[in-house]
């Protein structure tokens, strides 16, 4: 993309003396002088060139409208300066190669896998997502028991105890335990599960090798 500039100096010529060879205007003056021309404007992109006219430019000033591949940009150049400092790649920014749209949807309908979502709306879906997991839970309490109500009516309730320990719920089942379980703290004791009822139940540790023992244990049980 090289400017044109006056190769010969024809002005100069009329100074010179009839008699001065350099006065002559010869066919190389007019090779030199259009070949300079010739390499400018074949380097120059046209006004309203075609697609294969490539062209670099230091500062690039649009007062009208900026188009790409035929589409109009519209973000204004406060919104394109988001991207000022971005130092990702060519290869990098070309990932939005297909992106066809910005959307800011809470509960992301679209489902599209050619749009960005705003920060808002991801979090109102995650927010809405995490709140009809928890909206299960009609109610929690923990300490040395336990307990988680759902509100399909579901509860399970846990605790610890040593020994030979008659247990009696935080919150009495309705209408059945269906689930048990008990473990020991130490690997060679094991826990038997007795006298279950809406209520409470026994649990007794023993030891592998026989007899009983004073050592922890906890539970966990299920029902409505």
């Amino acid at each position: 993309m090289s400017n044109y500039n006056i190769q010969v100096s024809w002005s100069g010529k009329d100074a010179l003396s009839d008699s001065d060879p350099a006065k002559i205007i010869s066919g190389a003056d007019f090779n030199t002088e259009f070949s300079a021309i010739q390499t400018a404007v074949n380097t120059k992109a046209d006004l309203n060139g075609n697609s294969g006219e490539d062209f670099a430019a230091n500062d690039l000033t649009v007062n009208g409208t900026l188009a790409i591949g035929g589409t109009d940009i519209t973000a204004t150049a406060a919104e394109l300066n988001i991207l000022d400092g971005v130092t990702a790649t060519a290869s990098e920014l070309n990932i939005l190669d297909g992106i066809t749209s910005f959307l800011d949807e809470d509960n992301m309908s679209s489902d599209s896998d050619t749009s960005l979502a705003s920060q808002q709306s991801i979090k109102a879906y995650v927010d809405s997502a995490v709140g009809g997991i928890s909206s299960g839970i009609t109610s929690y309490s923990n300490g040395t028991t336990g307990n988680i109500v759902f509100s399909n009516g579901l509860k399970v309730q846990w605790g610890s105890s040593s020994g030979t320990d008659s247990i009696t719920f935080g919150s009495a089942y309705s209408s059945a335990v269906y689930n048990i379980q008990a473990t020991a703290k130490d690997y060679d004791r094991v826990v038997g599960v007795y006298s279950i009822s809406t209520t409470g139940f026994t649990g007794r540790v023993t030891n592998t090798a026989g007899g009983s023992t004073g050592d922890a244990w906890f539970w966990i049980a299920i029902g409505v």
